[in-house]
C-alpha cells in the first residue's frame, strides 16, 4: 500500500507520462495532431464531400453552361465533362475511404490522394476562368463570382483538411487576380485586391472550422456496465456531427455508451447521443 505522501508523486509521474505520450503522437503524426484525430478529420472530410456532391455537380454544370455562352460551347462542354469526371473520382475515393476498416487505413496515402484530387479540381477551375478572361469582354464580374463560389464551397467542405483548401482555391484565385492585373486600370486592380482578400478571408474561416473541430473531438465508446464505469468493447474519436460515428453488431444484452474527454475540452459541455438499431 502506498503512503498518502507518495500519491501526489505518482499522479505527477502519470501526468508526465501522458504528456510524453501525447507529444510522441504529435511528432509521429504528419499534421501535428494525434494519429486518431487524423483519421477523424479525414472521415469528416469524406462525409462533407459526399454530402455536398450534388450541390458541387450542379455548380459545375451551371458554370459550364454559362461559360459556354461567353466562350466556345464545345470547349465549355469538354471542360464540364472533365471536371465532372474529377468530381466523380473524388466521390468514389470518399466512398472507398469510408468503406475501409479504420485500423487498416494508410492515413498519409489517403490524405495525399485527397489533396491531389482537390489540386486537380482547382487547376480545372483555373483553366475555366483563364478561358473566360481571354474571350469575354467585360467578364470581370463573372470571374469574381465564379472565384467566390469555388473558394466558399471548398472552404466549407474541405475544412477538415487545410491543405486541400489551399490546393482547391489558390489556383483559381491566382488566375483571377492575375487576369485583372494584366488587364490594367484602377478598376481591375481593385478587383484583383478583392479576389486576394476574399481568398484570405475564406482560408481563415476554414482554419477556424478546422480548429473548432479539433477542439470538440471526444472519445466515444460502447461497452457493458462495470460497476459505475463502462467496460468498452469498441471506441473511436468522434466530433459532433449528424452522421454515423460507431457501428457494431451485438447480441441482445445490456450495454452502455461512454463519452470521455481526450484532452481537448476546456469547459463543461452538453452532449446528445443517438442510438439506432433495427
Amino acid at each position: 500500500m502506498s503512503s498518502p505522501g507518495r500519491t501526489p508523486q505518482i499522479e505527477r509521474r502519470r501526468a508526465a507520462t501522458q504528456r510524453v505520450r501525447e507529444a510522441r503522437d504529435r511528432l509521429t503524426s504528419s499534421t501535428g495532431t494525434r494519429p486518431a484525430f487524423d483519421y477523424e478529420l479525414l472521415r469528416q472530410f469524406a462525409h462533407n464531400r459526399l454530402s455536398a456532391s450534388l450541390a458541387i455537380l450542379l455548380l459545375v454544370g451551371t458554370i459550364g453552361f454559362l461559360s459556354g455562352l461567353s466562350t466556345d460551347a464545345v470547349s465549355a462542354g469538354m471542360w464540364t465533362a472533365g471536371v465532372s469526371l474529377l468530381h466523380g473520382a473524388m466521390i468514389l475515393s470518399c466512398h472507398r475511404f469510408l468503406g475501409e476498416p479504420p485500423g487498416g487505413i494508410k492515413i498519409a496515402a489517403w490524405r495525399l490522394r485527397f489533396i491531389l484530387l482537390d489540386l486537380c479540381f482547382g487547376l480545372a477551375w483555373m483553366v475555366n476562368v483563364i478561358a473566360i478572361g481571354k474571350s469575354a469582354a467585360g467578364s470581370g464580374t463573372f470571374l469574381l463570382f465564379v472565384m467566390l463560389l469555388i473558394v466558399a464551397v471548398a472552404s466549407m467542405v474541405a475544412s477538415g483538411l487545410p491543405m486541400a483548401v489551399f490546393a482547391a482555391t489558390i489556383p483559381v484565385t491566382a488566375a483571377v487576380a492575375l487576369t485583372f492585373v494584366l488587364k490594367g486600370g484602377m478598376h481591375n486592380y481593385v478587383l484583383a485586391v478583392l479576389a486576394a482578400t476574399a481568398e484570405g478571408y475564406f482560408v481563415m474561416l476554414a482554419h477556424r472550422l478546422y480548429s473548432t473541430t479539433l477542439a470538440t473531438i471526444v472519445g466515444l465508446g460502447l461497452g457493458t456496465p462495470s460497476g459505475t464505469d463502462c467496460a468498452l468493447r469498441s471506441a473511436t474519436p468522434a466530433a459532433p456531427a449528424l452522421m454515423k460515428q460507431l457501428s457494431v453488431s451485438l447480441d441482445p444484452s445490456t450495454y452502455c455508451v461512454k463519452i470521455a474527454d481526450i484532452g481537448n475540452l476546456t469547459t463543461a459541455v452538453d452532449y446528445t447521443v443517438r442510438v439506432v438499431h433495427p
